[in-house]
């Protein structure tokens, strides 16, 4: 359920940024974008996902990652950034 996923995830955002935890908020980054990602796949299967969005999501996390050294998710981000990048080329196969 696309919609519960937002909600719990929003929640995670309003925690996160209200209580300054940015390893959470580049969890929520890291989540957000695999959930738009996912949402394009299911229900617009001939037009990409909101590629802004999802890039923001993506750019937001890098940053994260670089500011405070939490390179634990660099593995999650390069997949995350391939995955973006093959359902991309797969929209135009």
């Amino acid at each position: 359920n696309f919609t519960r996923a937002r909600q719990d995830l929003q929640e995670v955002f309003d925690i996160a940024s209200l209580s300054g935890m940015r390893l959470f908020l580049t969890d929520y980054h890291l989540e957000m974008a695999r959930l738009l990602l996912e949402e394009g796949k299911v229900l617009n299967q001939n037009t990409p996902p909101q590629k802004e969005t999802v890039q923001h999501h993506i750019d937001e996390a890098t940053r994260l990652i670089k500011e405070t050294g939490y390179h634990r998710r660099d593995q999650e981000l390069l997949e995350l950034q391939q995955a973006v990048k093959d359902y991309q080329q797969s929209l135009y196969d």
